[in-house]
């Protein structure tokens, strides 16, 4: 008997998009270890800055990468017409008005 799509066969399994037994397990054996050993990371990472600073931020932005999720990239676009500085351009951006030439006080 061949299987059909979008036909559920066994209405007790996973979910879709569920994670199996093992992965939860991994996940969780993980945490404990992070959240146990957070004082010698922090040291770790403190004896590594005396000698190398870089070095150390490097290691921590690794480590805070699995901890604070990523942010999607978005893409923003705009007509910039004129001379405007950054700050007036991010003023435009942020929807603030200060700094910018009001369209009512140009003279074209």
């Amino acid at each position: 008997m061949a299987f059909k799509k979008g036909v559920v066969t066994n209405p007790n399994g996973r979910p879709k998009g569920g994670t199996n037994k093992a992965t939860n397990k991994t996940r969780e054996a993980i945490a404990r270890f992070a959240d146990e050993t957070v004082e010698d990371f922090i040291g770790w990472i403190k004896e590594i800055a005396i000698d190398d600073k870089k070095e150390a931020a490097k290691l921590y932005l690794a480590a805070i990468e699995y901890h604070i999720p990523k942010l999607a990239r978005t893409e923003s676009t705009m007509e910039v017409k004129g001379n405007l500085t950054v700050l007036q351009i991010m003023d435009e951006i942020n929807g603030r008005t200060t700094g910018l030439p009001s369209s009512e006080s140009k003279s074209e």
